[in-house]
């Protein structure tokens, strides 16, 4: 039995969540945890900040009124979230528990993740509480400290028919993969395995290509191998777009060219598309 952390707001649903764990571990039972994500929002505060200026020879203090936007977490949990996940969870037979944290989400998270087999996490989380685009800066940090796999996922999450594993000849990609399939070994070999390798500058084979595929036929049932050059976010979301209801599998997130910060990465590129559910593994 696989112990699943779910992480629920008004972006990933507590009826998408359940689905979302039920349709990965099938046919292997499941205990889901739900931790319930409070609500952020901006507040609008007056702020009187001293500052000073000079007359003549000698400065003058005087305190200086200015409007600052802050984002604050409320606290606030939706009730309603709780009783629906029960609600589900007891209607699919799934083992359950809930967790209510009032400190900091990011900190619980990344608490929990070490007693779990599997983070699940909206792509939208916090997106609806202070609008713009995935909040990275939130989102990030939780992906690359959990110490557990995580699968990011749309507020839409219909199911998986296609896979599509990423793959760059380094470790982490391959961890990923292999991750994927100790974690799922039932999706592994009844859907589709499309294997992408993408680089950003011309190559024209797939490092250790033989190995890859002795890898893949022992643990897919039907897979394929590509390799595409160019942008790697870019060619990967659009690879991902031909297939129907596809999961993207990510090792830790590689950088663009010349570096550069975490949110800029690859991974959280096509995270952020938000298109389809993402399973993010690194060591």
């Amino acid at each position: 039995m696989k112990k699943i952390l779910i992480a629920i707001d008004d972006a990933l649903l507590p009826e998408k969540a359940v689905d979302c764990a039920r349709s990965l571990s099938l046919p292997e039972e499941v205990s889901l945890t739900g931790i319930y994500v409070p609500k952020l929002k901006k507040i609008h505060v007056l702020v009187k900040e001293p500052e000073k200026v000079l007359a003549g020879t000698y400065p003058i203090s005087f305190a200086s009124e200015s409007s600052v936007d802050y984002e604050v977490i409320t606290g606030e949990i939706p009730s309603e979230h709780k009783e629906r996940f029960e609600e589900k969870c007891r209607q699919e037979g799934i083992n359950f528990a809930m967790h209510t944290d009032d400190g900091d989400l990011s900190d619980e998270l990344i608490r929990e993740s070490l007693f779990a087999d599997l983070l699940i996490i909206g792509v939208d989380t916090y997106q609806g509480h202070i609008g713009g685009k995935t909040q990275s800066r939130f989102l990030a940090p939780i992906l690359r400290a959990a110490a557990c796999p995580a699968l990011v996922t749309p507020g839409d999450y219909t199911g998986i028919e296609n896979v599509v594993v990423t793959y760059d000849g380094r470790k982490e990609s391959v961890f990923a993969m292999k991750q994927f399939t100790q974690m799922f070994p039932d999706l592994a070999a009844k859907t589709h395995v499309h294997i992408i390798e993408v680089n950003p500058s011309s190559k024209n084979h797939i490092e250790d290509i033989t190995l890859l595929e002795e890898f893949a036929k022992h643990h897919f049932r039907k897979y394929d191998t590509y390799h595409r050059d160019g942008d790697p976010a870019q060619k990967i979301i659009s690879f991902a777009s031909q297939w129907s209801q596809p999961l993207i599998v990510m090792g830790a997130f590689g950088k663009k060219p010349f570096g550069g910060f975490f949110h800029q990465s690859v991974g959280m590129e096509v995270i952020a598309e938000g298109s389809f559910p993402v399973f993010v593994a690194h060591r």
